[in-house]
């Protein structure tokens, strides 16, 4: 299928990997990149069709995109467990991962990610402008590098017919600062922000951070909060090691 690029550092367990948002590539974290690989052993990497990773055909659904990055840890002999950290759509195959494969789980964190129930609620709350500046957009820039949103819907599928949740620590950290209305209606940023809330149903260890002043990045706009988000995680990971 092709070669990923990917970036490897840092030393100690649980190994913190990196999944980028759609279409976004490696550089996007290099705000707290530093610092984590001071926590452990950290990858980061782009999927098919982002920076330098090969282009594919194969539809990227998030088993896809789970078993390719599983292939990765594995070549680059990054061991379970694992504190998988998903921003955007990054954390839809976060939540996938964790449910094939929670043995190989040490804990979640959930950068600003969707909530499954997020594809139909807010889909429906479109405005006629908001969906004439994404096709805009598209025009302007090209379709979102990597072949994942048209699969959007069939990896929240997949979620739903995975098993549940492993009871891992999960950090869900979220942006909070709303778009302007002219992007997403208040009641659209209304149900997202509920739909967020709902993360905390994952796991018994499961907590909420607001990074009030970061819109859809806060690795970008606040660095320390997600920094101290997969700190808080990694801790609490060995702690359940321990305990058990």
């Amino acid at each position: 299928m092709g070669a990923l690029e990917f970036v490897r550092s840092g030393d100690g367990a649980p190994s913190i990997v990196l999944v980028n948002g759609a279409g976004a590539p490696i550089e996007g974290w290099f705000r707290v990149y530093g610092e984590l690989e001071r926590l452990g052993a950290v990858l980061a990497y782009n999927r098919f069709g982002i920076g330098g990773s090969h282009k594919t055909a194969d539809p990227q659904t998030g088993q896809a995109v789970v078993r390719a990055l599983r292939e990765l840890l594995s070549a680059t002999d990054v061991r379970p467990p694992f504190v998988l950290v998903g921003h955007s759509i990054g954390g839809l195959y976060v939540n996938l991962f964790a449910r094939l494969h929670p043995t190989e789980v040490a804990g979640v964190v959930l950068l600003d990610a969707p909530h499954p129930d997020d594809l139909d609620a807010l889909g429906e709350m479109k405005t006629p402008l908001m969906r004439k500046v994404e096709k805009g957009l598209e025009f302007i820039l090209g379709p979102p590098a990597g072949n994942e949103i048209p699969y959007a819907t069939t990896t929240v599928r997949q979620i739903a017919e995975a098993s549940s949740f492993p009871q891992r620590p999960v950090a869900v950290v979220t942006g909070g600062k709303a778009p302007p209305s002219w992007l997403m209606p208040k009641a659209a940023v209304a149900v997202r922000q509920a739909n967020q809330r709902k993360f905390l149903s994952l796991s018994r260890q499961a907590w909420q951070v607001v990074a009030a002043r970061s819109g859809h990045t806060p690795q970008l706009s606040e660095p320390t909060v997600v920094i101290g988000a997969i700190r808080d995680v990694l801790e609490a990971a060995r702690q359940q090691k321990c305990e058990n």
